[in-house]
């Protein structure tokens, strides 16, 4: 066709797409889950808009796709029996690619701009808990999922933008091929001329096959929008018991995955020395335990609660 030979193949836009959209939803899911697991309460809902309107972009470009496979079977019906061409399946990619492209794609982009620092915020916290976090990562057999996170974001909102405006570019494609399979198919004079020629009805079908097939991996997370997290109801970070006014109290989460006895040797004899060595602001310790929240599932979650004097 002509105009088409600029345009990358259908399925190599098919391809692109699949690994695009699931680079898209997986990465979403990444920073959902762990916000979640390890993120304070209102961690999660600085991205909820982000979520929906990540379902919204994911509907519409299977809806895209679809309408796509709709439109070259149409055109493999026109080209061997030199009927009528439908339009409906052009119109619905054409109004569906404008909505994507103005309004759901700039909408996601806009958002990943704002929530980097403060989700950054969120999840760094005051100064002793990222101090405290860091030194359990450096214990053996301990690590800290908020600080992993923390240290991922920026990677994370750059991930989401590009696999995001690579599946809009791939959509602004299809809908090209869509216009020039609209423009072709529907001159009834070409339509007669090229009617019944095998090279091109063996072309539709191969492309629609492609198409098929791209379909039930473009999959729509509805979950995203209302995902539970199994640390939900936990909800705060400061539940730890104050006293007098000069004392602060500061709980975190990590997965227990030492024995009880390297933890007392951890809270009695190490963070004490590490808190006086390490902190520039007068932190000093004074106690610690450990908490066991049951969270119904196989591994529990351990809740280290400090209280220190801050001179």
């Amino acid at each position: 066709m002509s105009g088409s030979s600029k345009l990358p193949t259908v399925p190599h836009l098919t391809s692109v797409l699949l690994e695009s959209s699931k680079s898209f939803s997986e990465t979403l899911k990444y920073l959902v889950k762990h916000l979640s697991d390890s993120g304070p309460s209102t961690a999660l809902a600085t991205i909820t808009p982000l979520c929906r309107l990540a379902v919204q972009f994911e509907k519409a470009t299977w809806l895209i796709m679809n309408e796509f496979h709709s439109l070259l079977s149409y055109a493999r019906w026109t080209i061997r029996h030199a009927g009528a061409f439908d339009n409906d399946a052009f119109l619905q990619i054409a109004n569906t690619c404008q909505l994507a492209r103005k309004e759901t794609v700039p909408s996601i982009e806009k958002y990943l701009d704002r929530i980097e620092m403060p989700l950054m915020t969120e999840l760094r916290g005051s100064y002793g808990l990222e101090t405290f976090l860091r030194f359990i990562k450096q214990i053996p057999g301990c690590w800290s999922v908020r600080i992993d996170l923390f240290d991922d974001i920026p990677e994370i909102i750059s991930l989401l933008y590009s696999s995001c405006g690579a599946m809009m570019s791939c959509l602004d494609c299809v809908e090209l091929y869509s216009r020039l399979l609209q423009t072709r198919f529907k001159d009834t004079e070409w339509v007669s001329l090229h009617r019944d020629r095998p090279d091109l009805i063996w072309c539709l079908d191969a492309t629609g096959c492609s198409v098929e097939k791209s379909l039930p991996g473009l999959i729509c997370h509805y979950n995203l929008e209302t995902y539970p997290g199994h640390v939900a109801t936990i909800d705060t970070w400061s539940t730890g018991r104050c006293i007098g006014s000069g004392v602060q109290a500061l709980e975190t989460l990590m997965y227990w995955k030492t024995s009880p006895v390297l933890w007392s040797i951890i809270l009695n004899y190490e963070f004490p020395r590490f808190f006086s060595e390490a902190s520039n602001d007068g932190v000093r310790y004074a106690s610690a335990r450990l908490l066991v929240v049951s969270c119904g599932k196989s591994e529990p979650i351990v809740v280290a609660q400090m209280q220190w004097n801050l001179e």
